[in-house]
């Protein structure tokens, strides 16, 4: 690279720890870390990816169906925000074929813990579940995180 006169260009360093939101008081961890589902369309699950591009981030959010491990819902962003969640848990509830209540866990992250999305969710008979607050104790040897 020194003698074609090329340079690497470093990475932006990130902030780390963010703050997630807060949790309603009448959402609760429902899954309780029992991630297999006996029927399709009862417990799903949804995270945000953070892609970069040549152009900056993508955000791609996916919804997946724990009976079937099949991804459900999707959608891609360039802005990380509420609108995000709710096209692809939309796009999950498209393909639904019952009208069953389903739980959907999901982190605890702004777009998730967000008023407009809480209740877009009771509009359409989904059940909130997030993990509660997560204790990291520092051991002599290791870090062990505690999902409470």
């Amino acid at each position: 690279m020194k003698q074609a006169g090329l340079q690497g260009i470093p990475a932006k360093t990130r902030r780390r720890g963010r703050k997630s939101g807060e949790r309603h008081q009448d959402v609760t961890n429902h899954l309780a870390r029992d991630f297999g589902a006996e029927t399709p369309n009862a417990k799903w699950a949804t995270d945000i990816m953070y892609i970069r591009t040549g152009e900056g981030w993508l955000y791609l959010a996916v919804v997946l169906d724990l009976f079937s491990r099949q991804v459900i819902g999707w959608a891609m962003y360039s802005q990380l925000g509420r609108e995000l969640a709710i096209q692809t848990v939309l796009m999950a509830v498209w393909q639904r074929t019952t009208s069953e209540k389903v739980v959907l866990h999901s982190d605890r992250g702004v777009q998730y813990t967000a008023e407009e999305f809480q209740v877009f969710l009771k509009t359409h008979e989904i059940v909130s579940s997030m993990r509660g607050a997560v204790i990291v104790m520092t051991m002599p040897s290791r870090k062990v995180s505690l999902g409470y």
